[in-house]
């Protein structure tokens, strides 16, 4: 069940990173018609902004000649092959003030591809950093997701987030562990009141909540019995997991899964 619950957990927060970086993409491109404005150092709120090393170097120049027999070749691998950065450079960013680049070592691509193969931790500090014109990114997108102008909680969302996607995609212990917490707005503060803050049950209604999934539900109660329960019948029911216990789940009785569940909504909600 651990397993099946940090699979479901990642999935939510892979859902909720497409989201940020869409709307991201968005709010930037309603401003400037500069696929590299990125790049500007005037379009940075950091004055020292340096983007982190794992996206940036997706788009390590590479000179190995590309397999024709590929048919489907890695997108990045098939830019790299067709496009310089060089002549876009001259074209879009010629008078400005640059953050620090290595256009010797990197091909920098436009932003919106840029985005696509970032890291969660890459497009965190791209929200937080970028202000085009009078615009605070990290404003907008605090909008889209229930908070208005409390773009500092949107950023302590944004935290958590990041914290949750890199404990499930590690394989870290999810229902029994504590997380950082969050302050509350709306309904997810309503449905939280009886929850210890810092505990997976709280991660699960955070997750929903980001998603905008929470204004369905009349209570916590209708929440779980929607999600919370499903979870569990959809875990009896996981061939791969039964076939991984040695058919352990159909050995466990009604009265086994109760038992179960009831210790496992413990562990998450206090």
């Amino acid at each position: 069940m651990i397993n099946f619950l940090q699979e479901f957990f990642f999935d939510l927060t892979s859902r909720i990173e497409s989201k940020i970086k869409s709307i991201l993409i968005d709010e930037c491109y309603k401003r400037t018609k500069n696929h590299f404005f990125y790049l500007v150092k005037n379009n940075h709120k950091w004055d020292d902004y340096k983007i982190d090393f794992p996206t940036i170097n997706n788009w390590k120049i590479h000179n190995k000649v590309m397999n024709q027999s590929e048919t489907y070749s890695h997108y990045i691998l098939f830019y790299l092959q067709n496009y310089s950065f060089n002549s876009n450079q001259q074209r879009y960013l010629v008078g400005s003030q640059l953050i620090d680049i290595d256009t010797n070592t990197y091909n920098y691509p436009p932003f919106k591809y840029l985005i696509e193969s970032a890291t969660l931790g890459s497009v965190i500090s791209f929200i937080q950093s970028l202000k085009l014109g009078t615009t605070h990114i990290n404003k907008k997108l605090s909008e889209h997701f229930g908070l208005g102008k409390n773009f500092d909680i949107f950023y302590h969302y944004l935290q958590r987030l990041n914290e949750v996607r890199n404990r499930t995609a590690h394989g870290g212990r999810i229902f029994n562990r504590t997380f950082r917490s969050v302050t509350g707005l709306g309904k997810y503060q309503t449905f939280r009141t009886d929850i210890n803050n810092h505990k997976s049950m709280d991660i699960y209604l955070f997750l929903f909540n980001m998603l905008n999934q929470l204004d369905r539900y009349d209570s916590m109660s209708d929440f779980i019995n929607d999600h919370s329960k499903r979870l569990f019948r959809t875990f009896k029911k996981d061939c791969i997991t039964n076939r991984e216990s040695n058919n352990l789940l159909k050995k466990y009785s009604r009265k086994d899964f109760k038992n179960i569940e009831k210790i496992i909504y413990y562990k998450m909600i206090r």
